[in-house]
């Protein structure tokens, strides 16, 4: 399968560059800017265009360049990146022969790219709310280094009465940006949380000659743990979360006075489901039939 794309921004002024070649191959990116260091400045005059096209026969790798004016040659090697290599001195010998610099192209290396998840959460929340309250949540992670992710999340809760009258019906909703650790053993992994979580409470009164209804601003630390089991990109566990608030809203009625306060402390547990991808280059390298 090859990856087709339009040409890139010019790295050498004059030179056109539609580079055409397998997902793990250096990308026409980084194969433009090596021959803008073996041209060491030189620009092509008059503009050229150049088409390559990477594709792998019997073992072999080979490259097919065009210059756009009936000229073409083939290049072969062991490996992608040794033909690209080799396409890279080629095409500065087209521009200038003499404005080669180095003996060797260097094509650097591009930036891995990063797997993501998707996941949803469904359980409850002890006590920040009046009671025990129901609640869903949806999260999308980045993964890094070492098994590192950082994520974000959007979540709601189901409102709660207090127990009192008069009292007030609360519920919380908003998001929150985390970081978590991933450890793994054979299918299972473990995997440390902390994230900050902000959004909003809302209080309406009852029970009062009044009611009103009223948002504040909730803003809350949150650290615990998510285990389970793996089945290929899929991920099945609990996860389990102690959340201290850093504000407490306090929802009070004139005359009565305090309707509600969240607690110092509380919980919050349930089961999760997610979705891992991983970067298109792995997946393209386990789904490629052997040659």
């Amino acid at each position: 399968m090859l990856a087709s794309g339009p040409a890139f921004a010019a790295e050498v002024p004059g030179l056109t560059l539609e580079w055409s070649a397998p997902p793990d191959c250096p990308s026409g990116q980084q194969v433009e800017a090596a021959i803008a260091r073996q041209l060491g400045g030189a620009k092509a005059e008059p503009p050229l265009t150049v088409t390559a096209l990477v594709s792998v026969q019997n073992g072999t790798w080979q490259v097919e360049l065009g210059n756009g004016q009936g000229g073409a040659r083939t290049l072969t090697g062991q490996t992608c990146r040794a033909v690209a290599s080799a396409a890279v001195v080629v095409v500065a010998l087209m521009i200038d022969p003499l404005a080669v610099t180095e003996a060797t192209p260097v094509i650097e290396e591009a930036a891995p790219p990063r797997p993501i998840f998707f996941g949803v959460w469904g359980g409850g929340d002890l006590s920040t709310l009046p009671k025990l309250s129901p609640g869903l949540a949806v999260h999308f992670g980045v993964a890094l280094a070492a098994g590192f992710s950082l994520e974000i999340h959007a979540q709601g809760f189901l409102p709660q009465v207090t127990t009192q009258t008069p009292g007030a019906t609360v519920t919380l909703f908003g998001g929150a940006l985390g970081a978590r650790r991933d450890f793994e053993a054979g299918p299972f992994f473990f995997a440390p949380l902390l994230a900050v979580e902000a959004g909003a409470l809302r209080g309406r009164s009852f029970g009062v000659s009044d009611p009103a209804l009223n948002h504040a601003f909730w803003l809350a630390g949150r650290a615990g743990v998510a285990l389970g089991l793996r089945l290929g990109v899929v991920r099945v566990g609990l996860r389990a979360e102690a959340v201290v608030p850093i504000t407490r809203p306090r929802f009070i009625a004139e005359g009565v006075g305090e309707l509600y306060t969240p607690p110092f402390i509380s919980g919050r547990g349930g089961v999760t489901l997610e979705l891992h991808f991983p970067p298109r280059s792995e997946a393209a390298t386990a789904t490629e039939p052997p040659r």
